[in-house]
């Protein structure tokens, strides 16, 4: 909802390393991230920022990529910074472009960061792990309900 804000301010500082893409078909986001060098995350304020992982987070582990993201409750309850991910202080524009430099200028710790994560998406979040853990809730529940 901030595109034309953005690419005015983009426009008026002359920027020249930021492409814009513009909206772009569901089915050309995975091609696009795993393009990417690092894929961005959430950084908002609200509470509700601080209590979601959004999908593009999990999409971007799911295909073995770096993220940055806000340090967050639902982050950390889920990923380990540093390890799975990157993250610096949400609605901290100074942290989120020191960010981006560190790992820009750090390619093992990109490669590390995409590695765990992704092997932190395949434990937990897949649709297989999500299938394991969901049947487990099922047997637990179909049982008290006599098996059917």
């Amino acid at each position: 909802q901030t595109y034309p804000a953005v690419q005015t301010l983009a426009d008026r500082l002359g920027t020249r390393s930021i492409e814009f893409l513009g909206r772009r078909p569901l089915s050309e986001l995975p091609g696009l991230m795993a393009e990417a060098d690092v894929c961005l995350g959430i950084f908002g304020t609200t509470p509700k920022a601080a209590r979601v992982i959004p999908n593009k987070v999990f999409d971007a582990l799911a295909v073995e990529r770096p993220v940055i993201t806000a340090d967050t409750p639902a982050i950390r309850e889920a990923l380990v910074p540093g390890r799975h991910l990157w993250t610096c202080p949400a609605g901290d524009p100074d942290a989120l472009a020191d960010a981006i430099s560190r790992l820009k200028a750090d390619p093992n710790t990109r490669r590390k960061l995409a590695a765990e994560g992704r092997t932190r998406f395949e434990e937990a979040f897949s649709i297989e792990a999500i299938s394991r853990d969901l049947s487990a809730v099922v047997r637990e529940v179909l049982p008290a309900r006599g098996g059917r």
